[in-house]
């Protein structure tokens, strides 16, 4: 046995900590018990080590060899590291060792004392060595010099080692027997008589023997060295500091030397040292890099810091360590969080994994900011444990954040007890989508979770709570978007319901709002999606293409065609749709060829009553087949047609006609009902509305280039007749949609996307014409302009003082505008000319010119009236039409324009703003701006549709300064309305508003 060896095989397996850690224990004592014996060589030590009032057991285990075959220790610390490193020794295995090798060196120098009280008239033995340099080699001749009270030099060396009567201390003896026994295996050994030589590699084994308390002479190149023989690690000092993106290590060199080869006898400080074996092996290295530098640079990383401090912490425990790189020291001293249940309480353990116990690389202003955040989440300190107080949203925030954050520092380890409190999200959702005798059926189950609990949860989210804590102690994590996705789904499949199954029936309503989440991603994956895919490829239009029917006496253009596939396969699939092409792309002659392919099908087109006649018109041209009926004029008349209904294909009436007669629709069911112009549906509380809603019809069909004009609303409208329930109730639409974010309204838009078809004609009519507008900003006179400012100072005025309704700003804006256009609409004495009616004046001259039509639509009849008694007193024919036309004498008027020699024509924007076709027209004038862009836009495509051959130039007149110039760019703010969710790609903008009193007042300003 050979207790060295056997501590260093030891120390060998250990890491600094544990050494510096066991040596504390060691020395205050809470060894309590040491018991060592040997069994078939095997050698064993077993220990008792009281820490922190607990007591561990150890077992130690040697081979004959010295060796470290097995060891064991009853600690936490252990039973968790051993799993991973063989042979893990803690800090109580090092204090046990660090005991027993106490007691057993004690054993022998008692021992030794013994024997040289045994020994009469000792002799002492004092040392020198010489260093000779033979072929570049070290050889060191020793001499001895021997006496009883003073020494002399040993001339006769080889009798005096093997005189037997010579008596030597016990340390002194093994130096003589080292001796003779070298001297017996090489009788060359003494040279001179007097000096044995001693080769380099022998060095530390003759050293290693001398009595530390003994000095030793030594000359090493020429000079002499006096010293004891340190049988230790050399006390060398480092300094770690940060220099740029560089670790800087350097050395306090202080005359160090090493004497042999194997480079394990040095001299520092002009002191002899023999290193444990442990700081050779690290320090070799390091000096041979050092030899010709004076300091060490490394690229600073993790890796290389955590290197250099374990090398530097095996070498040497006087490690100065710079401000300059503590932060990153701190970085790689790994915390670790061991957080468990103790009854009802949470608690938490922070230890910090040490690279080594270097003195500075614990940095309690670390270990204060690791205090910290832990009790951000509401963890404090209590003796050596943290201990959680917080309540359930401080519960939920642990699981939530802390965590996760608290693994970013360091390494969280949770108890099995502990992760039975689960934070639930959208990766524990298990869903699946399955198909059963042609119906659907979606289930679903997330772990934790009861069925029973999912209206609570319901509620939860409404109150915009961040979790729910479930019958098991979890927490729901309702921050997690597609979690709180997927449970709004449950609701609106689950609608009509008062309890939450396993497994829900779905429509076919229900299958593409499925897809619409799953395309989001705001769902988990559902397994049997693949079965949405079919449902939605047809809608697609790609599986199936129809005959356009041969009867039909007109040649579809190739969008055209594609509109009538759409809405064949959209009747085909039992869904309703928009057509919501551009004005003049021909929804009508789509409409026909599709109830042309259905005859023998019995349909209701609703129009407004300017247009009802183009209609019957319409379907005498393209599909004479048809057998077309109306229902408009006396009662009577709508009643017979209305009792043969059987015997008509198609059905033609009029909104306000149905509104009053929807009585008599009660036993009438249809295959197709179709509303030409259906934002007039937009007002879901209007009488015409209702009406229409109550029509009852396989297929519903809205035919509108509005589908919004003002708000998100009218377009819920429009759904609620094509698809009730669609797109959800009134409020959770509302709640959804209107105030919603960009991401729910790109959401509304692939709901709808499938169900409206909608063309501009910039995209699919390469034949069109450019169409050119230009906006004419007139100055009003100087009366005209101070009428308008009086006017305007009293109304701000009384807005100020009384109370306001949108009724009475409405009241105030008219008058404004119309003092805008002509002050003698309203002031009977002002006669003065307006300065617009003089500006649309040289308008048509230069129209009438060059032979050309023009168009002047105004919101007024008033200022109409006003602009054809100028062109009869400058004797031009025109042609006059506002709502006090009726439908039939609309289309004579049309005609007449289109075909006649009458160039002129004065329309009143409500009255003539759809069902026209007036493209023999050149020149649209706007004489007002009106609210809304779309109603302009729809006066404009009269003139601006198929058939037109030329170049259409439409002027807008705007009076400088005025009212009008802010109502033109409301327009601007209103036209992405439509672009936002029926035609274009961006979701970028404010959200959709109606004209709010806000807005109104504004153009006061």
């Amino acid at each position: 046995m050979n207790l060295r060896n056997m501590m260093n095989s030891l120390l060998k397996l250990s890491s600094s900590i544990s050494i510096n850690n066991g040596k504390n224990l060691f020395k205050k004592g809470f060894v309590k018990k040491i018991i060592s014996k040997k069994i078939d060589d095997i050698y064993h030590v077993y220990g008792r080590v009281l820490d922190n009032k607990n007591e561990y057991s150890i077992h130690i285990k040697f081979n004959f060899n010295n060796e470290v075959k097995d060891v064991k220790c009853t600690c936490d610390q252990f039973e968790e590291n051993s799993k991973e490193v063989k042979n893990y020794t803690c800090s109580h295995i090092l204090a046990t060792m660090y005991k027993f090798y106490y007691e057993a060196s004690n054993k022998v120098q008692k021992q030794e004392i013994k024997n040289t009280k045994n020994l009469k008239e000792a002799l002492n033995i004092d040392i020198k060595l010489k260093e000779v340099k033979i072929n570049n080699k070290n050889e060191y001749y020793l001499e001895l010099r021997a006496g009883k009270e003073n020494t002399i030099a040993v001339e006769a060396l080889g009798k005096f080692l093997f005189y037997d009567d010579n008596n030597f201390k016990y340390k002194d003896y093994l130096v003589v027997e080292l001796l003779r026994k070298k001297f017996k295996e090489d009788k060359e050994r003494i040279v001179n008589g007097r000096s044995f030589k001693i080769y380099d590699n022998e060095l530390k084994e003759l050293l290693s023997l001398i009595d530390s308390k003994k000095e030793v002479v030594l000359n090493y190149d020429y000079m002499n060295y006096t010293s004891q023989i340190y049988n230790e690690d050399i006390p060398l000092i480092f300094t770690i500091k940060k220099k740029g993106d560089a670790i800087l290590v350097k050395p306090q060199k202080k005359n160090l030397i090493p004497l042999n080869y194997d480079k394990d006898v040095w001299i520092y400080e002009k002191k002899i040292y023999l290193p444990s074996e442990n700081q050779l092996k690290y320090y070799k290295g390091v000096y041979e890099k050092l030899r010709d530098k004076e300091n060490l640079l490394y690229k600073c990383t993790d890796e290389n810091l955590k290197k250099i401090l374990f090398i530097l912490g095996e070498i040497s425990k006087d490690i100065i360590i710079d401000e300059t790189i503590k932060e990153e020291i701190n970085k790689i001293n790994t915390p670790k969080f061991y957080i468990k249940k103790e009854g009802v309480n949470i608690i938490c353990d922070l230890k910090i994994d040490y690279i080594n116990s270097l003195h500075g690389i614990k940095d309690n202003r670390f270990i204060e900011k690791l205090e910290m955040t832990l009790e951000r989440y509401k963890f404090i300190r209590k003796n050596e444990k943290f201990i959680f107080i917080g309540n359930e949203e401080d519960k939920y925030t642990l699981l939530k954040e802390g965590l996760e954050f608290l693994n970013k520092i360091g390494r969280v380890i949770l108890s099995r007890d502990f992760k039975d409190i689960n934070l639930i999200n959208s990766i524990d959702i298990v869903s699946n989508l399955r198909e059963f005798k042609e119906k659907f059926y979606f289930d679903y189950k997330i772990e934790g979770l009861e069925y029973e609990e999912i209206p609570e949860v319901l509620n939860t989210i409404r109150r915009g709570s961040p979790f729910y804590k479930t019958r098991r102690s979890s927490f729901l994590d309702l921050k997690d978007e597609k979690l709180v996705g997927f449970f709004r789904v449950l609701e609106e499949l689950n609608l009509f319901k008062d309890t939450y199954e396993k497994e829900i029936e779905v429509n076919k309503f229900d299958l593409l709002h499925l897809e619409n989440k799953i395309n989001n991603k705001k769902l988990p994956f559902i397994y049997g999606e693949e079965k949405i895919n079919i449902l939605l490829e047809k809608l697609k239009n790609k599986e199936k293409e129809y005959i356009v029917p041969d009867n039909l006496n007109a040649k579809l253009r190739e969008y055209q065609k594609v509109g009538y596939n759409w809405l064949r396969t959209i009747e085909d699939l039992g869904f309703g749709g928009i057509l919501a092409d551009d004005m003049g792309l021909g929804k009508t002659i789509q409409t026909i060829a599709l109830l042309l392919s259905r005859e023998g099908k019995r349909s209701l087109i609703i129009t407004p009553t300017a247009v009802i006649y183009n209609w019957k018109s319409e379907f005498e041209k393209f599909a004479p087949s048809l057998k077309v009926g109306i229902i408009h004029g006396s009662l009577k008349e709508r009643i017979n047609t209305l009792d043969e209904f059987n015997t008509y294909d198609v059905l033609l009436t009029t909104y306000g006609t149905l509104r009053r007669d929807i009585s008599l629709y009660e036993d009438k069911d249809f295959d197709f009902c179709i509303i030409d112009e259906g934002q007039n549906i937009k007002n879901k509380a209007s009488k015409v509305s209702e009406a229409v809603k109550l029509v009852k019809a396989n297929c519903k069909i809205a035919l509108t280039g509005t589908p919004i004009e003002n708000n998100l609303l009218e377009l819920w409208s429009i759904f609620d007749f094509i698809m009730p329930m669609y797109l959800y109730s009134e409020e959770s639409f509302k709640m959804k949609f209107t105030k919603g974010s960009d991401e729910d309204l790109k959401e509304l838009k692939m709901l709808i996307s499938p169900f409206i078809l909608r063309r501009l004609k910039e995209d699919v009519l390469d034949e069109l014409p450019e169409k050119i507008e230009k906006e004419y900003i007139i100055p009003m006179s100087s009366k005209q302009k101070q009428v308008y400012n009086g006017y305007l100072r009293e109304v701000k005025k009384k807005l100020k003082e009384s109370k306001r309704s949108k009724i009475l700003i409405f009241s105030y804006l008219t008058k404004l505008r119309q003092l805008c256009l002509d002050p003698s609409l309203l002031i009977e004495d002002f006669k003065e000319e307006s300065s617009k009616i003089k500006a649309l004046e040289e308008i048509i001259n230069e129209v009438l010119e060059v032979n050309k039509k023009i168009i002047v639509f105004s919101q007024f009849t008033s200022v109409l009236n006003k602009i054809g008694n100028k062109l009869d007193n400058n004797n031009i024919e025109y042609l006059y039409l506002d709502g006090s036309v009726s439908a039939k004498e609309r289309l004579k008027l049309a005609k007449e324009f289109n075909e006649g020699n009458k160039k002129v024509f004065l329309i009143s924007l409500k009255a003539g703003g759809v069902g026209l076709n007036l493209t023999a027209a050149n020149v649209v004038v706007h004489f007002d701006p009106w609210w809304n862009p779309a109603v302009e836009n729809q006066a404009t495509d009269r003139a601006y549709r198929i058939g037109q051959k030329n170049v259409v130039e439409v002027i807008k007149l705007i009076s400088k300064d005025t009212i009008e110039e802010k109502i033109v760019r409301l327009q601007e703010e209103k036209k992405e309305l439509i672009s936002k969710v029926i035609d274009g790609n961006s979701l970028n903008g404010d959200k959709l508003n109606s004209i709010t009193e806000e807005e109104l007042l504004n153009l006061f300003s």
